[in-house]
Parts: structure tokens; sequence; C-alpha cells
């Protein structure tokens, strides 16, 4: 089944998520009704049961205030309405309880679906968010301990419809903020069409949730961003924080929405990385709430860690406690995720059929046409032997060090066993990985093209740290190009310096600064006659050896494969 057109505003995002239902894990409820089967339990005894799965929990606050709201009471009507689990299975009665967790969806954790994983992890930073506000609730008589908790929970909920039903997106976005150096509102524009921030302001106003969580997410409610700056300043190591004279932020602290504001930025900067300097400011930020030196409020939050890692594990999912022994992101280098699949793939190249690839034929280079819609072999695995033979030879021509038993390995696993692939993300960086650490090119970037095919832009790359435009750049595709031709129907060129005069003139004149390259490959990739990408890749500004017959082939041939990849877990998705 083919995946449906995704919305581009916070209104279209807006009726997508708010058509679908969030679903439970199945342990739960059938715990629940097995209970409700052998007798009446408390409510109580309920309360504490159905609490362990936060998403049922939601559920059923949900259908109690929409009860509330039928029987016409409001939040000034009834101050403790949808407060907390109790009172919303006091307010249903135990027939509602078995009705609503009966017909709710269900499904089975699967650690290796990328969907349940993203999913069950904004779950766990929502329930650290909530175990911070309970924690912090203590030190406040004036806090109510169980609105704080139901809030902060659900004050996330967005941010599950969205990790839930739109994982693509969100993963490009995570992608493009960490290895693009984007901002993440300016990641979320080009991807999403709005920002999260508007569509949770938007989606919640719609959820039966507490009115805690509504005010958390709320954008007229403070404290912003500078807010929380200015009282992270006050912040000192050896002693409680300074005092201030300020009386805007004694009263945004003493409003119960300040905790969940903190608590849900702190939990969220925690999921990245606990070391953090993000995180290490709103720690500071609740030093001061809570009067004590920093690092007696850092200590507080890594029991509160512990606490919620004990209480919750989804498989799969490292828990807050677990990342307190990963170091900081600053201190360690990164294998991506996708590097791993590369990894996978090499030591279960034996299982690829062992088919001979096609020898190198010498001949004259592709001049005469310049724009080539052929379609390039399948390109199967050679066996060892082959392999580093063509591999030797292949460096020693061109000077240019690769792995052929690894690109081989990949574009057999695209074609043939697609499925080894976790999501869309997974195969665009694998085959950009190919084709700098397997084919040898310098530099690679996969631009990815938007809905309106109004603009290309660089999202995956190989090889551009030292080249930051080239792994950043952006076409206007509204103007006649070379990229707009290729993006007409699936096409490749191979730019060289005895190219047309006509084929230079129109590449744009800012590219090929960026560039800096007198040859490299170009080539579309699409998927069910949409154009989704464009493939660039070269040998460097100054190559030792030109490009080859061979490695254009060879640049096709996984061009296509990911083409292929990408259509199958289009239709499976």
């Amino acid at each position: 089944m083919a995946r449906q057109k995704m919305p581009t505003d916070t209104a279209g995002w807006h009726k997508y998520l708010a058509a679908n239902s969030l679903p439970a894990t199945p342990g739960v409820g059938k715990s629940v009704l097995w209970l409700l089967k052998c007798g009446t339990p408390s409510y109580n005894t309920l309360a504490k049961l159905i609490s362990t799965d936060p998403v049922l929990s939601y559920h059923l606050i949900a259908h109690a205030n929409r009860l509330a709201e039928a029987m016409g009471e409001t939040a000034q009507s009834n101050p403790r309405n949808s407060a907390s689990l109790n009172h919303a299975i006091s307010m249903m009665g135990v027939n509602h309880v078995r009705q609503v967790v009966s017909k709710l969806p269900y499904f089975k954790p699967d650690p290796t679906n990328i969907r349940h994983f993203c999913y069950l992890r904004a779950l766990n930073t929502s329930l650290l968010s909530a175990f911070l506000a309970k924690e912090i609730s203590k030190t406040r008589s004036a806090l109510n301990e169980d609105a704080l908790f139901w809030g902060a929970l659900y004050s996330g909920t967005p941010q599950w419809f969205l990790w839930r039903f739109a994982t693509p997106e969100m993963r490009l976005v995570r992608y493009a903020v960490k290895n693009n150096n984007q901002s993440q509102e300016e990641a979320e524009m080009e991807i999403l069409g709005c920002t999260s921030e508007a569509i949770s302001r938007s989606l919640i106003k719609t959820l039966a949730v507490p009115d805690l969580s509504k005010q958390a997410l709320a954008g007229d409610t403070a404290p912003d961003e500078t807010r929380f700056n200015s009282i992270a300043c006050l912040a000192r190591d050896d002693m409680p924080p300074n005092d201030t004279d300020d009386r805007h932020i004694h009263h945004l602290m003493n409003q119960p929405v300040f905790v969940l504001k903190l608590c849900h930025r702190l939990a969220n900067s925690a999921a990245q990385d606990w070391y953090s300097a993000t995180t290490h400011h709103y720690q500071q930020v609740l030093a001061v709430f809570m009067r004590l030196p920093t690092p007696k409020a850092i200590a507080m939050t890594h029991r509160v860690a512990a606490a919620m890692s004990r209480a919750y594990h989804y498989p799969g999912v490292m828990t807050p406690a677990a990342k307190l022994f990963l170091p900081g992101r600053e201190y360690i280098e990164f294998n991506s995720f996708d590097d791993e699949i590369i990894d996978s793939l090499l030591a279960r190249s034996e299982k690829c059929a062992e088919q001979k690839s096609k020898p190198a034929r010498k001949g004259k280079q592709d001049s005469g046409k310049e724009l080539s819609g052929e379609t390039p072999a399948t390109t199967h695995p050679a066996n060892e032997t082959e392999s580093a033979t063509l591999e030797k030879a292949q460096t020693h021509l061109t000077g240019r060090k690769r792995n052929q038993a690894m690109f081989d390995t990949l574009v057999c696993s695209m074609n043939e066993r697609p499925e080894e692939f976790a999501d869309i993300h997974s195969i665009m960086d694998s085959a950009v990985q190919g084709l700098v650490d397997g084919l040898g090119m310098q530099r690679c970037t996969a631009a990815l093209v938007n809905t309106r095919v109004t603009r290309l832009k660089a999202y995956y790359t190989r090889g551009t740290d030292d080249y930051e435009e080239l792994g950043s750049f952006q076409i206007d595709l509204t103007r006649p190009s070379l990229f707009r031709r290729l993006l007409d129907a699936p096409a490749s060129i191979w730019v060289k310096p005895e190219s047309r005069p006509q084929v230079w003139d129109m590449i744009p004149d800012e590219f090929k600064r960026i560039s800096g390259a007198g040859e490299f490959f170009l080539m579309s990739v699409f998927v069910e006659k949409k154009p989704v990408a464009v493939f660039y890749c070269d040998a460097g500004p100054d190559p030792i050896q030109p490009l080859t017959d061979l490695e254009y082939r060879q640049f096709k041939a996984i061009c296509k494969a990911t083409g292929n990849c990408l259509l199958f877990h289009t239709n499976n998705q």
C-alpha cells in the first residue's frame, strides 16, 4: 500500500494526526480486562495498574474529559476534571473503562521496527519529564503532585503523534539538525512545512488532555528562552543561587506551567545528551527554582532518571539511567545508525548470490550523449578474489581508495533484500556512504526535492566536512537549469571539462563556485514517477586522475538500486 501524501502546513498536519489513534502495548490492557473479568476491583487498584501504560492512561483520561464535556462540565465548574487518572476512572465507572480498554488499537513492540522504536522513545522522554515534575512538586506544598505528573506527561502527546505517524519526516529533521548543522526550526520548516511547535499547539487544543498540558504548549504562556537564560545566570556551583529583584521571574516561577515547560525541555535535552551544554543550562534553571547549588540539582535529575528507568522500560529503547553512562557527544566520534547497517550488510555478504559482475569495458567515454536515461544493469556481488582484483586495479588506475566488496554487497542488498534497511532515511545515508567508502568518491551529496518540485536541498552528505557549502547547497528549481532537466525524467549525466558549453551553461554559477570541481556525476532518483532526489559525487576539486567509465556505470547502478529500495519502502509503509 502506497503511503499517502504528507501535509505541508499546520492545518494539514493537524487534520492528518487528529485522524489517527495512538496505539498502546497489549500487556497492561489484557491485565485490566482480566482483572475486570475476575470481579470489581477498586478504582485505586485499576488506576495503579493502568498508570504503568502512559498511552492507555491517556485514552482513559481523554475519554473521561469527553464525557465531562458531554455533560456540560468545564474546567471552571469542575477544577479537578481530568487532573489525574484516579479521578478519570471514578468519573467513568468500571463499564466505561472496560469499553475503552477493549476497543483501543494495540501493537506488539518490535525493537527492529523503526516506527515502534521512535514512538517508544518519545514515550520514554515524556515519562522522564513527568517524573521530574513529580519530584519537583514534593518540594513545593503549593504544587499538586498528580496534576503536575499527568500535565507534564501529556504535554508531550503531540510529539507521540508525530513520531508514530510521521516517523520518516521526524527522523529527517533529526538528521538535518545533527549532521547538517541546521537549526531545529529551519529543518522543520523545510521538511514539515511548519514547526513541530506550531503543530503541537494546534493539535493540543483539540486533544482531551489536562488543561495544564494545554497551557504548557500555549504560545502565549511564559517563560520563553530569554527568561530561561536570565534565570540560569543566577545559578551557582558552590552555594544556592543568587537572589533577584526581578518581579517577572518570581511571578513566572510561582506558576505550575513553569515547571512543566522546564521539565519538558530538560527531558528532551537529556534524551539527546545528558552532558550537553543545553542540558546543563536547564539543570541550572532547575537549581535556581529549587534554591540549590547546581551540582545538587544535577544529582537530583540523575536520581529521577534512575527512578523512572526502574518503573518503565520499553524493549530496544535505552533508558534515561543507561544514557547517564554514555560520554558527552562532543567527546566521542559517532558511527551513525546507518554505518551499523553497512557493517551488518558486509557481515552477511556471503549470503548474496555469487554472480560475477560484467568486466569493465575499455572504450570511448560518454561524451556524445550528455544526458542519459538508460537503466543501468544490476550489480551483483563478485567473489572475493575478483572484488580484490578489481579493487586493486582501480586503486592503481585512479589513485582512489575503494572497497569493492562493500559496494557490491550494498547494491545487491538494495536490489534483492530492501527489507534489510530500517527506513528511507537509512537507505539514503547508506547510498552516499557507499559512493564514498565503497566506490572511492571523495565527496557525495544526496539532495532532496520538495513536494512542489520548486527547490532542491542537500541533506545526506559524505566527504563534505571541509566543504560546508557543498553539504548544504540549495537549487531553485523554478529557474531553468541542468538540475531542473534531471527532474523531468530519470536521467544521469557525466559533466566533464570537454562537455559541450551548453551543458556547463545550464549549471547555476553558484553551484559551480560551491563545487569547484571540473568533473562530476549527477543522477536523479524517482519513486513512482515522482522525483525525490538528485545524487552528486566527484573525485574532489583537484583529483589525481579523472573519473572513469567503470565509476560512472557503478554510480548509476547504486542510484538505480536506491530508487528500487525507496520504492519498496514507500509501498510497504
